[in-house]
């Protein structure tokens, strides 16, 4: 399984930071790529929260699940898609300046190369979003 990782200081309290990213229904406001997430559990937070994804300019349904969930340290879900699973992290790190957020999307379709690309510069822009959304940008 092919693997990015991608690292962003924002200057913000690392508890501010976790609690956002960890709430799946902000996800579309900064991963601009996604144009809705329905959380389809009874939880709201945490490990065993599911819910469903849909990328922009795709129908598709994406179902995910919270597998692990260390509060203000790492947020771990796993989405199923076409391609396969898709693993997708977070880990948080107080700074001096705020927070640095270390993302990580490892999957079978990074195999190819175009999919890897398309990814990643989603990616990329995603926690540009995110800080530019918590820095008040």
């Amino acid at each position: 399984m092919a693997e990015m990782t991608l690292e962003i200081e924002i200057a913000a309290p690392v508890e501010r930071v976790f609690d956002y990213v960890t709430d799946v229904e902000t996800h579309p406001v900064y991963a601009d790529f996604v144009a809705s997430v329905e959380i389809t559990s009874s939880l709201k937070q945490g490990a065993g929260v599911k819910f469903v994804q849909v990328h922009k300019g795709d129908s598709h349904r994406i179902p995910s699940e919270i597998v692990e969930h260390v509060p203000h340290e790492k947020v771990v879900w796993l989405t199923h898609g076409r391609n396969g699973d898709t693993v997708v992290s977070y880990w948080f790190r107080e700074t001096a300046k705020g927070t640095k957020v270390i993302h990580s999307v490892a999957s079978q379709a990074f195999n190819d190369e175009q999919a890897y690309q398309r990814s990643y510069d989603n990616n990329v822009r995603e926690l540009a979003n995110l800080k530019k959304v918590l820095e008040g940008k």
